[in-house]
């Protein structure tokens, strides 16, 4: 509660801010507008590095940019990761990532990828059991069945590749 009313005060200070400094950040506070809405043949929101842990800081952030990506006023076919989803890897930080992305519906369909982070897992945890790990909460985030971490899909005629190697190596 209190929040939305800090959000509503400061909305205007935002817009403000966004006009003076324009020459350095652009219009930061514009909404997207499409040059051309009904010729889009594919929407598609792309994060990076989210790096969830279960901290409270990481997981608000982005639960935030996914309510961004619900709140487009062209709706994303597709929402995509590109890696480093979460810190460690561990069965924790996958539930605590699964339970935000969950809790949104940034697109209509998730594209999730590996990175080396997401391989870690525990000291005692080898590939085998983090790689499953990555299957198991990418495909259920993608309502898909996983079985590697390389893969693809075709979203609107558009083909998106995962690539990762599935064999242990220093990163």
């Amino acid at each position: 509660m209190l929040f939305k009313i800090f959000k509503t005060i400061l909305i205007p200070f935002n817009k403000l801010f966004s006009l003076i400094f324009y020459f350095f950040t652009g219009n930061y506070a514009a909404s997207y507008k499409p040059v051309d809405k009904e010729n889009i043949r594919l929407n598609a929101a792309i994060f990076s590095d989210t790096h969830i842990d279960c901290s409270k800081m990481r997981s608000r952030k982005l639960g935030h940019g996914l309510s961004d990506c619900e709140k487009s006023k062209v709706p994303n076919d597709v929402w995509a990761t590109v890696g480093d989803d979460t810190d460690d890897g561990h069965e924790e930080s996958w539930k605590c990532f699964s339970d935000v992305v969950s809790a949104h519906k940034p697109a209509k369909n998730n594209f999730i990828v590996l990175g080396n982070h997401d391989r870690r897992g525990k000291k005692d945890e080898g590939f085998d059991v983090t790689l499953p790990r990555f299957c198991k909460y990418s495909g259920a985030l993608a309502g898909k069945e996983r079985d590697k971490v390389y893969f693809s899909e075709t979203y609107n005629g558009y083909t998106f590749i995962s690539l990762a190697i599935e064999v242990e190596e220093d990163f």
